[in-house]
This record gives C-alpha cells, structure tokens and sequence, in this order.
C-alpha cells in the first residue's frame, strides 16, 4: 500500500518544543486533515499519512484551553486562558474551584495565581505554526492485519453480546455481577468473556471491565492507551494496543503476564486456563504460560494462521487453507482441510467452525445445532456450561444447548452488531 511520509522539527523562539502536529491536504476545493502526531522532545516529527499525492501543510499547535468560568471544579493539569487575551495559557498545579470574579491573572511567567480553591501556573501561549506547503516522500507500508472482532461471548451460565446500536446487553445467570456491572455505553465494537468476567472494546480504543476481579484480570491497567483486539481467559485478560504492543493482566502465577520477546505485531489472542497464545500477522504462533497437556510446547509450527481461539485446556488454530489444527487436550478437530470453513470459535470443552453453506462442524462438549444457520459470529460457553450462542446474518441471535439460567434465551427481537468482517478473513 503506498503512502507517503513528512518530517521537520517545531521549534519556537529558537528552542525545539513538544507539540501535536497536523498534516493537512493542500486542496484548494476542502482541505482535510490526513493525520496526526506529536513531536518529540527535540522537536522533530515523522508522521505517515495516505489517501492524499499531492502537497501537504503541516501545523503545530499549542494548547489554549477553554474559557475561564465562574465556581467551576477543575482537576489539577486542566488549561483554561483568560477571558481577556493577555498571552498566556494558565495550567492548574492544584485541583479545586474556581472563585466567583475572575483573578488578577499573573503574567510574568513564574508567579501562580489564586483563585477560589485553584492555583494557576502561567504559561506562554504561541500561535499554531505552519510550514508548507509541501510535497511528502511517498514509502510503502505494510497492509494493516485484518482483525477478527467478537460482538457475542459466553462464560459459566451466562451470554453476552454487542446490539445493533452499540449497546451492550447480557442473559443468564448474574454471578458475580456479571450481568448487573456491565457498563452503559454506546460505542462498543467487541465483547469478550472469561469464566465470570467480561472486557468491552469502544470505538475510541479505550477498554472496559467487569466481573469477577481476582487478580486484577477485570481491571485494565490505567495506562492500557488505545487499543483494537481484546481477549479474556479464565484467569487473566489481554489486548493488543492500536501501535501492535501486547498488554496482559491478571493472574500470572505461570508466567502469563512475561510476554514472550518473539510476540511481534500480534493480531489474535486466545486464552486456556493458565496459557496464552498469540497468532502474529506473519501467520505464526508464540504459546506461553502453563504446559498442562503440553499447551505450550504442542503448538503446530505452522505460518499460515488467520485465527486462534482457546477452550478450558486447549487451542485451535485456523489456517488460510481452511486447516484447523488443535492441542492441548484435544477435543477431536476435524482432520482435513476445509476451505468453506468461515472462522472458529471456541469455549470450555467445546469448538465449532461455521461453513459457508450454514452448516456448522461442532467438536467436544457442545454439539450442534442440527439445523442450517448463516452464522457470522459464534460463542461457546465455559466449561460449567454447554451451551452455545451465534449471531446470524440477518442480525438475529440464536442459542442452544444448557439453559437452566437462561443462558440460551436471547431477550425478544434483539438484534446483534455484526462486525464489518462477518465472514472468512484473509491473512
């Protein structure tokens, strides 16, 4: 995929300065930006952008703030400017309220100013920087790996699933306030269960837990940042961050949490109960953790994987052939390969692999449904709980198997997110 690159150095008043930076498109007709960063400590920048050939502008910018307001509760680090221009920008040092009148606002760069319950530190405010128009060095860049969302998971006794307007909503059993807990939100684009806790991907890449929280695996660490997968386990969480870095919490009493240094630019990650496996965007697998059932040292030596998904103790693998490979404890994997298979699920002691002409290969604990399903998502539930959950293509839910919570009982008319991927993805 071609793009293209520009680079240069902020600086203000002769000294290199740290700034979020814009490249803009030179089009007369609608200038757009086409992307952002930020530069570094000595003041340069590289920032990749694609979509536009011809002349770009790059801007750097300062932060201004908003308006100073009356007996407002502020945190310490916010940035307000004067109603008054005066040439600075003033940041809190102390969390508090603001007073009732405006301050007398100090403006010799080192004296804080008072007001209410907040103090102010001074700091001089430069005018957005320009440089360009200018024509970018055109690079080559990598496809960016296609990423296989859930938008329907399963744990002990319970279903939960993304709807169609981005809500999240979940049936069965709510142990552990795994139902009650889940967050209002309206942005969620991924849903992914352990045993008896949950993580929600948004579409601003910020991630939410709930659940169960031994350990710490239903609390993503304050600083996750922005991320595009997630997984959960048993016992612990994961999620690969928007730059390819892999983050892991939760319970490492076999290592889980010592990511393995050959974990590079991972796209998919499926949890057993004490091990994690990772499938890289060059179609390879890293397993670490606990070896039960030679977990980890029984991974297939294979580089064309597309999808990777974990039971109670065991993984399956699906390959760019249609090839399901598993180990661990293995739960019967079909033996050949097939290329109608369209992805693979898997949950407790069950696995199942939809098929294009909605029949459906099922393997272990769960079998079925016997019926023919256009299936585009699939979840089992964990091992206390045969049952299994589908989101079909006309968005509808349907479920079978163990239902003495209600498990299997979508609630009435509820329609399902699918994601933008539905089908068979390609490495």
């Amino acid at each position: 995929m071609s793009a293209s690159e520009i680079s240069g150095v902020v600086s203000i008043d002769g000294v290199s300065a740290v700034r979020p930076v814009l490249v803009i498109s030179d089009d007369p007709t609608g200038r757009q930006i086409l992307a952002e960063g930020m530069s570094n400590p000595d003041g340069s920048f590289l920032i990749q952008y694609t979509g536009w050939e011809g002349s770009v502008i790059a801007l750097a910018l300062d932060h201004y703030g908003a308006d100073w307001t009356a007996e407002k509760t502020l945190n310490a680090g916010t940035i307000i400017h004067p109603t008054a221009a005066n040439g600075f920008v003033y940041e809190a040092s102390t969390g508090g309220t603001t007073g009732i009148t405006e301050p007398a606002w100090a403006i010799d760069g080192t004296s804080a100013t008072t007001d209410g319950s907040v103090s102010w530190v001074p700091k001089p405010y430069y005018r957005p920087i320009a440089s360009g128009p200018i024509k970018g060095n055109v690079t080559q860049l990598e496809p960016a790996p296609i990423v296989f969302r859930e938008t329907i998971t399963a744990g002990g006794d319970f279903t939960i699933a993304i709807n169609s307007n981005g809500a999240i909503e979940g049936w069965g059993a709510d142990t552990g306030g795994i139902l009650s807990g889940i967050p209002i939100v309206t942005n969620a684009i991924e849903v992914v269960a352990g045993h008896d806790h949950a993580l929600a991907l948004l579409s601003d890449g910020s991630v939410v837990g709930w659940g169960n929280n031994t350990a710490g695996k239903a609390t993503p660490p304050n600083n996750l940042g922005l991320c595009q997968k997630i997984a959960a386990g048993p016992t612990g969480s994961a999620a690969i961050q928007k730059d390819g870095n892999l983050v892991v919490w939760g319970d490492s009493t076999k290592g889980q949490a010592n990511i393995p240094a050959e974990v590079i630019n991972p796209i998919d990650i499926a949890f057993t109960y004490r091990t994690i496996t990772a499938l890289l965007s060059n179609g390879t697998l890293v397993a670490w953790g606990d070896n039960y059932s030679t977990l980890v040292t029984g991974k297939p030596n294979i580089s064309n994987g597309i999808q990777v998904v974990g039971g109670r103790y065991a993984f399956a693998v699906l390959t760019d052939s249609g090839q399901v490979f598993e180990w661990g404890q293995k739960q019967s994997a079909p033996s050949a390969a097939d290329p109608n298979i369209k992805f693979i699920a898997g949950g407790g002691y069950s696995f199942g692999a939809p098929r294009n002409d909605s029949t459906i290969i099922s393997w272990g604990q769960t079998a079925g449904p016997a019926q023919s399903l256009n299936m585009v998502r699939l979840a089992y539930g964990s091992y206390n709980s045969a049952h299994g959950a589908a989101i079909l293509n006309d968005k509808s839910v349907f479920c079978w198997g163990d239902n003495d919570n209600g498990q299997s009982t979508p609630p009435v008319g509820f329609q399902a997110l699918i994601p933008k991927n539905p089908d068979r993805f390609i490495k």
